[in-house]
């Protein structure tokens, strides 16, 4: 022990680093993961947390440098005020992780967080200040009661808080695998407490001037640091570990998403085919080798064809020659048109009946731009003919009737000059 108390007397410079460093990587870990939109209650106040550890390692590396410098006045007030913010947000963390717990929890602990009020902390700080004012040396006076007030009761909430908090919420994390580490966490701020927050620099009243690091170096031949600094490293990997319930919250969610978008596109294909199925237009879809692989039931209807009768071939089955120069000319522009329209084309029936038609073609890429295959998409013209050719009919109707009515009012016309003519004629003959 004397061995060893002696090696960490004359290296408490790498000491207080490795403890500084310690809480520096805690801070900046729960900094950088991700917490956007968690549900984890917990997740809003660890910034709390973070703002403690980096302060805390600021404080840390201070009394690093004064070891290696030397004390000065002005390094004295900067170590108090990085120590005393730091165990400001320790003991708010604390407070705030302790009353989240209080819902449906014991009758003991409501008490204790009713009493946890928003305005001690600013009581406590008020008081440490008074204390510290009071003092000959402002530094060890002002550390000593930050010690007390803020660091020992704020790690003891924190510690007891985790507990309480993985046990109210236990049945959600306890399948994320995280019990050791919030078990691991919240020993390590209890073991932290009492080593930070109560053995404290040798002061000249009581219990400093009986229990400090002194005192405990002492009885126990290792610097109290040594033991933070364990704890600080102890709890960065229970912190590291804990966080993990994030990435899984992450990850669970994305599986529900992609689960829920499964659903949507199974429902939209669904509905998609409900609509193909019941077009009045005959629809195919055909690989890039000119091979139809689905057909509709209206294509069946209408050419008289089973879907296994056309499903598998190539579509000069049921295109005549003319037709099928078109399409495969269509074909090899569709890339660069993305959709292309032929109004004057025909397709077979089963009976070799030809149908005048109207064809769509438009190309479904995957996510890479590469063709899946082309949907041709073919009406049934035959009605929309006949009804062409009944109305040019009706229109040549109407302008034959239109020609011999014109005719027929010219006649009369004349017909009528003829008959004024000879009545005139004959009013001059009785005259």
């Amino acid at each position: 022990m004397d061995l060893a108390g002696q090696f960490f007397r004359e290296n408490s410079d790498i000491v207080f680093f490795i403890y500084g460093l310690a809480f520096l990587v805690m801070g900046v870990a729960i900094l950088l993961q991700p917490r956007r939109g968690s549900e984890i209650r917990i997740a809003g106040i660890l910034w709390i947390l973070a703002a403690f550890a980096i302060i805390h390692a600021i404080n840390e590396f201070l009394d690093m440098w004064a070891i290696i410098k030397g004390r000065s006045i002005m390094l004295d007030i900067i170590r108090f005020a990085a120590l005393f913010i730091s165990y400001c947000f320790l003991f708010e963390f604390g407070r705030q992780l302790f009353r989240m717990t209080k819902s449906g929890s014991p009758a003991w602990q409501k008490k204790i967080s009713g009493l946890l009020v928003w305005w001690l902390l600013p009581a406590i700080g008020f008081i440490i200040y008074i204390f510290s004012l009071m003092s000959p040396d402002f530094w060890l006076t002002g550390s000593i009661w930050t010690r007390y007030l803020l660091g020992f009761p704020g790690s003891l909430l924190i510690g007891s808080g985790i507990f309480l908090y993985y046990k109210n919420k236990k049945t959600s994390l306890g399948m994320n695998k995280v019990k050791n580490y919030f078990l691991l966490m919240g020993a390590s701020f209890l073991i932290y407490g009492i080593l930070g927050g109560s053995i404290v620099p040798a002061g000249e009243f009581f219990p400093s001037s009986w229990l400090n690091t002194d005192s405990f170096f002492s009885a126990v031949g290792i610097p109290v640091k040594v033991f933070r600094a364990c704890c600080a490293i102890t709890a960065l990997w229970a912190v590291t570990g804990m966080l993990t319930v994030f990435n899984i919250e992450i990850d669970n969610k994305l599986m529900e998403a992609q689960s829920l978008l499964k659903q949507q596109l199974s429902d939209s294909e669904e509905k998609y085919m409900e609509l193909v199925e019941s077009s009045a237009d005959m629809i195919y879809s055909v690989d890039n080798n000119s091979v139809i692989v689905f057909m509709n039931k209206q294509c069946s209807e209408v050419l008289g064809f089973d879907a296994g009768e056309i499903t598998g071939r190539h579509i000069r089955e049921i295109f005549p020659p003319a037709t099928l120069i078109k399409l495969e000319n269509a074909l090899e522009r569709l890339e660069q048109k993305g959709i292309i329209f032929i109004d004057d084309g025909k397709i077979i029936k089963k009976n070799g009946e030809l149908l005048r038609v109207e064809i769509n073609l438009m190309s479904t890429y995957d996510s890479s731009g590469k063709s899946l295959w082309t949907r041709i998409i073919v009406r049934d013209i035959t009605e929309k003919d006949n009804l062409n050719r009944e109305l040019k009919e009706r229109v040549r109707e109407l302008e034959e009737f239109y020609d011999i009515a014109v005719e027929r009012e010219i006649k009369m016309i004349e017909i009528k000059e003829e008959a004024k003519r000879l009545k005139a004629e004959l009013e001059k003959f009785k005259a």
